[in-house]
C-alpha cells in the first residue's frame, strides 16, 4: 500500500505550463531525489505535495487522507508534511533553541523541552543552542531548519535545493549526517535538486523531471 501518493497533478501559470501531469507513489521511510533543470517544475511540485499550492488537476494523499490545497483549506499546510526551503526561513532574532521551539509552543511544556533537547542532540546543535542564525555557518543553519521542521514529528519531509548555499565540503558532510538521521527516524523524504551528485549521495532512488 502506498504511504504518500501524488496522482496526476499538473499546474499552469496563465498560459505557461509549470508542471505536466505527474504521479508518484512512495512507501513509508523511502528516500527519493528528484533532479531537474531550472523551470522543470520541481519547486511547484513540492509546494503541491505540501498543500501550499493549488494544482489544476490531480491530488495528493498521505495514507488515506487527501492533502487539501489553499483553496480547500482555511489555513494551508500540514504538520505531517514539512517543506524546507533553500533560504531556511529561520527567525533571525531568535536563538537556535527558540527557533526549534517555536512550532511546539502549544504543546505540553515537558514534551516541548524533551523534544527540543532530543533534536539538538541528534543534529549536534547543543553547543549552538544560544546562538542566533547569523552566528552560524550555512550547514549549521540548515540543521536548525531541519530540527525546526522535525519538531512536530512530520511523516514526510520535503527539501527544496537544501544545499545550494553550501560549499562542497559542507554539503558532503551534511549529506552523510542527514542520510543517517533520516534512516534512523524512518521519515519519508523527497529531495529536489539540480545537483546529481548530491542526489546520489543522499538517496538510493532517483527521478528525473
Amino acid at each position: 500500500m502506498s504511504y504518500f501518493s501524488i496522482r496526476a497533478v499538473s499546474k499552469s501559470y496563465d498560459s505557461e505550463k509549470a508542471l505536466y501531469p505527474f504521479s508518484l507513489e512512495l512507501g513509508k521511510g523511502e528516500l527519493l531525489s528528484i533532479v531537474g533543470e531550472s523551470g522543470s517544475g520541481k519547486s511547484t511540485l513540492l509546494r503541491i505535495m505540501a498543500g501550499l499550492e493549488v494544482q489544476d488537476e490531480g491530488g495528493v494523499w498521505l495514507k488515506e487522507n487527501e492533502i487539501l490545497n489553499p483553496k480547500q483549506k482555511l489555513v494551508s499546510g500540514y504538520d505531517e508534511i514539512k517543506l524546507i526551503h533553500q533560504d531556511f526561513h529561520l527567525y533571525p532574532n531568535s536563538t537556535v533553541r527558540e527557533n526549534i521551539t517555536r512550532p511546539l509552543l502549544k504543546f505540553d511544556a515537558a514534551y516541548r523541552e524533551n523534544r527540543v533537547t532530543e533534536l539538538m542532540s541528534l543534529l549536534g546543535l547543543e553547543k549552538f543552542a544560544d546562538r542566533f542564525p547569523r552566528e552560524l555557518s550555512g550547514g549549521q543553519q540548515q540543521k536548525v531548519a531541519i530540527a525546526k521542521a522535525f519538531s512536530v514529528e512530520p511523516d514526510v519531509l520535503l527539501l527544496d535545493e537544501p544545499f545550494s548555499s553550501l560549499d562542497s565540503i559542507q554539503t558532503s558532510r551534511l549529506i552523510a549526517e542527514l542520510k543517517e538521521l533520516f534512516t534512523q527516524l524512518g521519515t519519508t523524504v523527497v529531495l529536489v535538486t539540480h545537483e546529481l551528485d548530491d542526489a546520489l549521495k543522499l538517496t538510493d532512488n532517483l527521478l528525473i523531471l
